[in-house]
């Protein structure tokens, strides 16, 4: 008997549809925002520290290219802004909640690595448009980053 009557409660439960459901997807996703910019901010890190090694310990110019082109900046300047933006995006990926110092110093980085990866992408359709490259996709991958950069640096005030 007692069985009989859990099975007509569990089968009687109806999942909330509509405004009801509403609170139960807003707490299940609550934390997604922060999840996601911490990944992202880890991810950009651990490039920018690849790509700060590979100006240190490479003898090509330009071993960068794939990534974020600085090379209009000295090579000095370039390796030592992108260390110090590899350990900002680390340590917001690592501890998203930054002291107030901290968190205007990645949002200045991820600005200007933003500006950095607008120029990239505008470069790739001056390049194009001479015919120096024939692109497989007519969209630069740098403004993904550009957006990327954006967004956390409005994560990280």
């Amino acid at each position: 008997m007692e069985i009989a009557s859990v099975r007509t409660a569990a089968s009687s439960w109806v999942p909330p549809t509509g405004l009801a459901a509403r609170p139960l997807i807003a707490s299940a996703f609550r934390g997604f925002p922060d999840a996601l910019a911490r990944g992202l901010a880890l991810f950009f890190g651990i490039f920018s520290l690849a790509n700060s090694l590979s100006w240190l310990t490479s003898r090509v110019s330009h071993a960068d290219i794939w990534w974020i082109d600085l090379s209009f900046l000295p090579r000095w300047l370039a390796s030592g802004f992108g260390v110090a933006v590899a350990v900002l995006l680390l340590t917001y990926g690592i501890a998203p909640r930054p002291s107030r110092a901290r968190g205007l110093a990645t949002s200045v980085a991820c600005v200007l690595l933003g500006i950095a990866t607008i120029v990239n992408g505008v470069a790739f359709y001056l390049v194009w448009r001479t015919g120096a490259i024939a692109p497989g996709m007519p969209f630069p991958l740098s403004f993904l980053f550009a957006a990327g950069f954006s967004w956390l640096a409005l994560r990280a005030l």
